[in-house]
């Protein structure tokens, strides 16, 4: 797909997920600059922003600023759309994110159609955020011009009467100051009942504008819709009353060719030299294109919390699926191996569902509590392997401690496969054995260990030399949470992992 050159600036920690997503987003026609944590992010916005059209960011970003963090930095200084992309479906981590910018939020997993979908959606709110702005900075500087000319007219209103030749040129240069920005003004003699208006009024009610440019009020207040008129003489009152300033939006039905039309009106009211109201002087700007604008915004952003809803319901449901879906293909299976591989995906599905299942029925949504997920997650491996009731026990002993969510998805990978090695090598024909599963909190360094009683490795058994999944998946997933890991093997096996809490 032609995306017309745009460059999106993909910032992800994960370099296999990255190379995923960057790939996904060349299919579709973009250039990718890819950024692997919080702080080169913000540098290649720096140095590259007038050629980044679009930032795609994870939020999770390792040790160093997170996602939110790093947009805001980003948007301290430049104009760009960011949309983020996570594995969070938290209410108050896409709330956070909403504080910061509404262009997207994305669930990862949810399909390259959907993320594709939420880029151009992003990119399509950029553009009309952007002719909103433009257009309001028209309106401001026009207003700006027509209250200093107001000022103008206030300040100078004793020597009106000396200065004709002051006022025609004070007109003249409001009528081209009205007919540039499509503003009109007005004035509402309170004693007589009588309006008086600009040319770029009169053009925009589609009045027939009388040779003195006065209306009788009834007739002006025909012109606007029916609903809006108990508004508008609400507005009225409370202005000449002193109560409340008049400045609304409203609709109009125009009298010559009967279109309607939306309204910003301002006005402020003048008082005689007793201090009784006298007359109100206004103005009126057609905003109809802004306000259509402003509607499909609303649209936009309202098709996006539906689908936001829609992806979230998914995420609670799709993991659990996947699980049922393994479950039915195993039973099918005859070869042994092939039904292993199937129970060892299994089992590390449920360690991650078992993330999610935590962090819908907690109250913080950005934390685990470690010990209790370990305890259940121990219980539900040894269900998973369908380990003959009595024959291998479980045992724990574990300090209290909270993880973050971002974390606490490899731990609980690596327990999966730590517990899945001892019930394969330390306990394999039948023998009755104990699998010890520890957590300790040593001055904020969690140590996780799993131990086993049974014959201990080889003793040319070296680990970096081992080409197997189980204990490669073990070292990667250490790594990506700067744990440390240690491998025993003399009396039994005892694995560990330490981590900075």
């Amino acid at each position: 797909m032609d995306n017309g050159g745009k460059t999106i600036l993909l910032v992800e920690d994960e370099a296999i997920i990255a190379l995923m997503e960057a790939r996904m987003l060349e299919r579709d026609g973009y250039a990718v600059i890819h950024a692997p944590d919080g702080e080169t992010a913000v540098a290649a916005v720096r140095a590259h922003a007038p050629k980044i059209d679009l930032v795609l960011m994870d939020i999770d970003l390792g040790r160093g600023m997170d996602g939110t963090q790093a947009a805001r930095e980003i948007l301290t200084d430049h104009d760009i759309p960011v949309v983020f992309l996570s594995s969070h479906t938290e209410k108050a981590i896409v709330e956070k994110t909403e504080v910061i910018t509404s262009y997207g939020y994305v669930v990862k997993n949810s399909g390259e159609t959907v993320i594709l979908a939420s880029i151009r959606m992003a990119f399509r709110l950029f553009e009309a955020g952007r002719q909103i702005r433009k257009k309001s900075m028209e309106f401001e500087a026009t207003n700006e011009e027509l209250n200093a000319a107001v000022e103008e007219m206030e300040a100078t209103n004793e020597e009106l009467v000396r200065s004709e030749r002051q006022i025609m040129e004070s007109e003249r240069r409001l009528a081209l100051a009205q007919s540039v920005a499509h503003v009109g003004s007005w004035e509402l003699d309170l004693g007589t009942k009588v309006m008086w208006g600009s040319d770029e009024a009169f053009k925009i009610y589609g009045l027939a504008m009388p040779a003195d440019r006065r209306l009788p009020l009834e007739l002006v207040q025909k012109i606007p819709l029916s609903q809006d008129r108990p508004r508008l003489d609400k507005a009225l009152a409370g202005l000449i009353a002193g109560e409340a300033p008049y400045d609304l939006v409203f609709g109009i039905r125009r009298a010559n060719d009967g279109e309607e039309r939306v309204i910003h009106s301002v006005a402020r009211l003048a008082r005689d030299e007793q201090g009784r109201p006298e007359a109100i002087f206004g103005t009126i700007q057609e905003i109809t294109e802004r306000a259509r604008a402003e509607e499909e915004l609303r649209r936009l952003i309202a098709q996006k919390e539906t689908l936001m809803k829609e992806l979230q319901h998914r995420v609670k449901n799709n993991l659990n699926v996947l699980i049922s879906l393994l479950g039915l293909g195993k039973h099918r299976l005859s070869d042994e191996n092939s039904r292993q591989i199937f129970t060892n995906a299994i089992s590390r599905i449920n360690a991650m569902a078992a993330i999610y299942e935590r962090l819908y029925r907690s109250a913080d949504p950005t934390t685990v509590d470690l010990h209790s997920y370990i305890r259940e997650l121990a219980q539900s491996i040894i269900q998973t392997y369908q380990v003959e009731s009595g024959r291998i026990r479980i045992e724990t002993t574990l300090a209290e401690a909270r993880i973050d969510t971002k974390r606490a998805v490899p731990v609980g990978l690596i327990l999966n496969e730590l517990i899945s090695n001892a019930l394969k090598y330390a306990y394999p024909d039948g023998p009755s054995g104990v699998i010890r599963v520890s957590l300790r909190n040593e001055s904020g360094t969690l140590t996780l260990g799993v131990e086993d009683n049974g014959p201990g490795l080889p003793a040319e058994f070296n680990p970096d030399e081992q080409e197997g999944m189980g204990l490669n998946l073990v070292r990667m997933l250490a790594d990506q949470i700067d744990a440390v890991l240690t491998i025993d093997g003399s009396h039994g096996v005892r694995v560990s992992i330490s981590f900075e809490l």
